[in-house]
């Protein structure tokens, strides 16, 4: 997204930043002098600092009050020598330290209060070095994740990992690296042999997996706390990981699998139905763990979520870009005339209240959508469906592969992603890859990623949880819930869907937890499932974020209050949301009171001060 965008997308606190600095101008002058005398190597700014509006946008600047991301002074360090000044300017000057790599902190804890620091290492660590005979793969924290599946595919090797390209790996991996071979294969964070760590003291520290009668306490401690003990940076900050990857050619049979379908209502109850029978499957062992299935659903918008791939193929079905209805077949047409649109360009091809609708918008042109894969992009543009910086009708998309654990014996079965097809289900796909003899690095790299900086470009509501096992009317409530915003345009004031559902049942994601040496909770789950809410304001929807909100509330009443997805509240600080105050909200992200004093502890020990609490979310010290 570019800046202009971004800055239009911004909560609109404008006199916030001014008012700041005349209140506290010795104290920003004090900050100043003091941080031109400790000789930084790396770039600095200090609120107020023209540039400084353009350096502390992130992902959750759009959607969250200005204080709440706007810290005093951001850092952008070289190296180890920066970062331990920087501990030492923020012990002396009673701030605390937030740590941003990259990427999307869903309610802006990378970012902090305008009394705290923050650290950016989205550039400062690049390392990445691979031992092909031992199998290891050292890395900084600052790799985005869409380039790093790029390097990893060069080099025949693949990890666990998510979707999103422009997430960094040191936030990614201190909340586990959840994804789409995580069924198969774990989380990332199981795949970390050891990290460099920078302590509150300014000690750098290599911690190692924990291993009895080798490791020693604090070791194994930092390990457990830093890999799933928080959202990410309350132990320290972490500059480097060491993996044990997974080689490609061990799994010779591997295959990436895409379908995508217009969106119709019928097809999404199908689809989450087919998701709810596949789980059970899965959890009773009838389904092979290197089986992987994500559904998406999204709504009518502007979007970011398609692969190129599949936009590439809906262009050539005449659904984006300058197509010709005359050119599609019927079945296409009356599923696009359901969604209200009779044409796929210009708004003179729209039904009636479709341009009623998007006049009032201001909208005269179909416009915008970026996040599918390339290949996926290139067979929607063939189709007409995609053109470039388009809106995109609401669409639904599995995503599904195969990673051939037990290597070259084990044949693959199509079975289980090609139910997704039957008439009862959702039918032929508008556009379907069936990638077979596909390696899974590839298939990271390109087909089951999200290329642009964030899904639709709106502020945004979030939800995200996770159940131990679906009940029985779960593909029934969801689709009432969901349907609420479906549409052209959203049947709720300027609400689009981004909904998003992956299965982990019967998998290694439980199986690796065993060891006991990382602290992830629910890693028992079936199923994680997110629904978010991003939101158009304007003067024709100038309540769009408190009907996001009443939405949001409506649905925690269904899935949570009512059990109509799990029968208690189980998040994971990988997607926070909601109440700030970790102190009243932790038994949703911690699965037991002794973990969570675990963590407690271990913060007293290495952070008593709370150098490294820059916001509520933070753990205290025990």
């Amino acid at each position: 997204m570019n800046q202009e965008t971004l800055t239009q997308l911004q909560v609109n606190h404008s006199d916030f930043i001014y008012k700041y600095v005349e209140e506290h101008k010795e104290e920003l002058e004090e900050l100043r002098a003091k941080a031109n005398s400790l000789a930084f190597d790396g770039e600095w700014v200090i609120i107020g600092d023209d540039e400084y509006p353009q350096k502390r946008i992130q992902y959750a600047t759009t959607s969250f009050p200005e204080e709440y991301v706007s810290p005093r002074i951001i850092l952008y360090p070289t190296g180890d020598q920066d970062i331990q000044k920087a501990i030492d300017l923020c012990r002396e000057l009673k701030m605390a330290i937030a740590v941003r790599t990259g990427g999307h902190q869903y309610c802006g804890y990378s970012s902090t209060l305008p009394e705290n620091m923050q650290i950016d290492l989205s550039e400062t660590f690049p390392q990445y070095d691979y031992d092909a005979e031992a199998n290891v793969l050292r890395c900084g924290v600052s790799h985005a994740l869409g380039d790093w599946a790029e390097l990893n595919h060069k080099h025949g090797i693949y990890l666990p990992m998510g979707v999103c390209a422009n997430v960094h790996l040191g936030g990614h991996v201190h909340t586990g690296g959840w994804g789409i071979v995580a069924r198969s294969h774990g989380l990332l964070a199981d795949h970390v042999l050891g990290f460099d760590i920078i302590l509150a003291n300014g000690e750098k520290k290599h911690i190692v997996r924990p291993k009895e009668g080798e490791t020693n306490q604090d070791n194994d401690d930092l390990y457990y706390a830093v890999l799933g003990g928080s959202k990410g940076g309350d132990f320290g900050i972490v500059t480097h990981w060491e993996f044990s990857p997974l080689r490609d050619q061990d799994y010779p049979n591997s295959a990436c699998y895409t379908f995508t379908w217009l969106w119709s209502k019928n097809k999404m109850e199908g689809a989450v139905r087919k998701m709810a029978e596949l789980s059970k499957l899965c959890a009773e062992g009838k389904i092979p763990s290197d089986y992987e299935f994500m559904l998406n659903i999204t709504g009518f918008g502007k979007m970011d979520l398609l692969p190129e791939f599949v936009k590439d193929g809906l262009r050539s079905l005449g659904i984006i870009g300058a197509g010709n209805m005359d050119l599609l077949s019927d079945t296409v047409k009356d599923e696009l005339r359901e969604l209200g649109i009779t044409g796929t360009r210009h708004v003179d091809l729209l039904s009636n209240a479709v341009k009623d609708e998007l006049r009032e918008l201001g909208i005269t042109t179909i416009e915008k959508m970026d996040w599918l894969p390339e290949i996926v992009k290139d067979d929607l543009r063939e189709l007409g469906i995609l053109n470039d910086g388009i809106w995109v009708p609401p669409l639904i998309q599995m995503w599904m592969c195969f990673t051939n654990k037990e290597g070259k014996g084990q044949q693959f079965d199509d079975q289980w992603f090609e139910s997704f097809t039957e008439e009862d289900v959702c039918g032929k796909p508008l556009v379907a890859h069936r990638l077979k003899k596909t390696p899974v690095s590839k298939g990271l790299a390109e087909h089951f990623i999200m290329k642009q900086d964030r899904e639709m470009e709106y502020p945004f509501v979030k939800r995200f949880r996770a159940t131990m096992d679906l009940p029985e009317e779960f593909p029934q409530t969801y689709t009432k819930r969901m349907y609420e915003i479906m549409g052209l345009i959203g049947t709720r004031n300027g609400q689009h869907l981004v909904s998003q559902q992956q299965i982990y049942a019967g998998g290694a994601v439980a199986e690796n937890g065993k060891a006991g040496i990382t602290s992830y909770s629910w890693r028992e789950q079936a199923l994680a499932m997110s629904h978010d809410s991003f939101y158009l304001e304007s003067w024709f929807h100038p309540e769009a974020r408190e009907t996001a909100e009443l939405w949001q509330c409506e649905n925690d009443e269904a899935f949570v209050e009512q059990k109509g997805f799990a029968d208690k509240d189980m998040r994971m600080v990988a997607y926070t949301f909601g109440n700030r105050v970790l102190d009243e909200v932790w038994p949703y992200y911690y699965d037991s009171e002794e973990k969570y004093k675990r963590l407690r502890k271990i913060k007293g020990k290495f952070d008593p001060n709370h150098l490294f609490s820059a916001d509520e979310f933070s753990l205290k010290p025990l």
